[in-house]
């Protein structure tokens, strides 16, 4: 897991080509870390199904009430997160759906 931290006055302090390579990094570490992630899921996915588990999977439909009702909080992570962070998680949120 890899996980970025950094002081908010810190990173304002830096020069905006040291900004560009903080969020480059911290891009590059979420995706390789969506990435292993994907991949572990879907071994343990297999692994299960091989067990005799089955997976159900929703419609678009089945989840409306529930994504109606988490809606608030994306704008809460947006605002939490880097623009490319934001971008990067979203994409996962949606591979996932």
């Amino acid at each position: 897991m890899n996980t970025f931290v950094m002081n908010p006055a810190f990173y304002n302090s830096l020069p905006a080509d040291l900004q560009s390579a903080v969020d480059q990094a911290a891009a590059n570490a979420a995706r390789r870390t969506q990435e292993s992630h994907d991949r572990q899921l879907q071994a343990n996915i297999d692994y299960l199904t091989d067990a005799g588990i089955t997976f159900e999977h929703f419609t678009a439909a089945d989840l409306a009430p529930f994504m109606a009702l988490v809606q608030s909080a994306w704008a809460e992570v947006e605002d939490a997160v880097s623009a490319d962070t934001y971008r990067i998680f979203m994409e996962a949120v949606d591979r996932s759906r």
